[in-house]
């Protein structure tokens, strides 16, 4: 489809707005704009490029809704069982939790998303996820109060 085939030119764009940007809120709207393109099609991403980029941007800054969008293009990347994802997985769940400790969700329906992903990690690779937690005391805490 036209769609498929802009997929270079709209990762090329974000790119270079991220590189150009420094507005919390346009940073969170890219990486929500990234996150709808790995969901749409994620074989037209260049993940390995991308994603270290993408989870470096993460936890989003003001724009809190985009939230959605980017917990189901990681979890998407999850399910996918995708080596660049796992790679970062200590980040991610880090991210996932300093999202649920700072009520930084739009929806009820996104936390429920975002603590179901955290529940299937920590299940899957409980190391990493206890290093992700140490990672700070505020995290440790939290975890620890759920």
């Amino acid at each position: 489809s036209l769609f498929c085939r802009a997929y270079p030119q709209i990762l090329a764009a974000l790119s270079s707005m991220v590189g150009k940007e420094s507005h919390g809120g346009v940073l969170d709207n890219v990486c929500g704009a990234l996150a709808r393109l790995i969901i749409s099609n994620s074989s037209l991403v260049p993940i390995k490029d991308v994603l270290p980029v993408f989870i470096s941007y993460l936890p989003l800054r003001q724009d809190y809704v985009e939230n959605e969008q980017v917990f189901k293009s990681l979890e998407l990347l999850y399910r996918q069982g995708n080596e660049i994802l796992l790679q970062f997985l200590e980040r991610v769940i880090f991210t996932a939790l300093t999202v649920l400790q700072k009520n930084q969700y739009a929806k009820d329906e996104v936390r429920e998303q975002i603590f179901a992903f955290v529940r299937q990690v920590r299940q899957d690779f409980p190391e990493k996820f206890n290093n992700a937690c140490n990672l700070d005391a505020e995290i440790s805490n939290f975890v620890q109060s759920l």
